[in-house]
């Protein structure tokens, strides 16, 4: 197969080389010269079995995230960047009515704190995330907790940020206490 069409020309297939690499000349003049593809699955194999292992070292010991007042908490609310600061107002104001609401804040998306929302779904808490955006988050939440608890979810896009009345009531709502 020719490659050539489709970088300007460019290419050759080295097949006297023992690991067939494909060298692919780069349209636009880089330092090295040359890109590669490494095409033997042995070695292949091995980089992606080394990069597995990596990914799962950064999800065993580089989870960041933050609780703010969960420890007894019946609705843990999931917000990230200025919605959790703004849900952290909503929770104080529905705290001082009597209802225990407690947020986690993931700090890194990536790895996300799935381990730590299963917990807290094995305790029965439900669940409320806040986003401005459509969902991206809610998706690895409801993975995490498998379908254990409720999970709401209410969103602003478009620039809308929420104000901290806004998730108040919110909150009353997936509590089970609309008004």
């Amino acid at each position: 197969y020719d490659l050539a069409h489709y970088f300007g020309g460019n290419s050759s297939y080295n097949t006297s080389n023992p690991y067939y690499r494909m060298f692919i000349s780069h349209p636009e003049p880089r330092p090295t010269g040359f890109r590669y593809i490494d095409l033997d699955p042995d070695d292949l194999e091995r980089h992606i079995n080394h990069l597995y292992e990596k990914y799962a070292d950064v999800e065993a010991n580089e989870v960041r995230f933050e609780e703010y007042r969960v420890e007894d908490a019946d609705l843990v609310c999931i917000g990230f960047g200025v919605v959790s600061r703004i849900l952290q107002s909503a929770i104080d104001a529905a705290r001082d009515e009597g209802h225990k609401v407690g947020l986690l804040r993931p700090i890194s998306l990536w790895p996300f704190p799935s381990k730590r929302l299963a917990q807290l779904a094995e305790e029965g808490r439900k669940m409320l995330v806040v986003e401005m955006n459509k969902g991206q988050m809610v998706d690895d939440v409801r993975l995490a907790v498998q379908h254990r608890v409720p999970i709401g979810f209410y969103s602003r896009v478009g620039g809308n940020v929420p104000s901290s009345a806004e998730l108040y009531e919110q909150i009353l709502v997936h509590l089970g206490g609309a008004r």
